[in-house]
């Protein structure tokens, strides 16, 4: 009983904890939001650049390209989707997560 009532204590803190953290995000200006998030976007966006060089890079080495070329679809898919301005937003997540979830 005691460690079900500490689960249920440590689960609500976690909720007000979270909420509190969405709410400061929520408060960002455009501006801070940029200043905040910039580094970590580009940094992925250079991870990414990376991985199909990667793959282009073994292709030519191996003279074709992969068995199944879904995953690398569905990422430039992803790509284009973030690239297409007319995204409504605050669909942009909503719209890679139900796209990767056909992997």
């Amino acid at each position: 009983m005691a460690s079900e009532n500490q689960f249920s204590n440590f689960i609500d803190e976690v909720l007000v904890a979270s909420e509190n953290l969405f709410s400061i995000f929520i408060m960002l200006s455009p501006r801070q939001v940029l200043d905040t998030y910039y580094l970590e976007a580009r940094r992925d966006l250079l991870e990414i650049a990376a991985l199909l060089d990667r793959y282009d890079a073994a292709v030519e080495r191996e003279g074709a390209p992969a068995d199944d070329e879904e995953t690398l679809d569905i990422l430039r898919r992803a790509l284009a989707h973030l690239a297409d301005s007319d995204s409504p937003s605050g669909e942009r997540t909503a719209a890679l997560l139900t796209l990767f979830s056909e992997i």
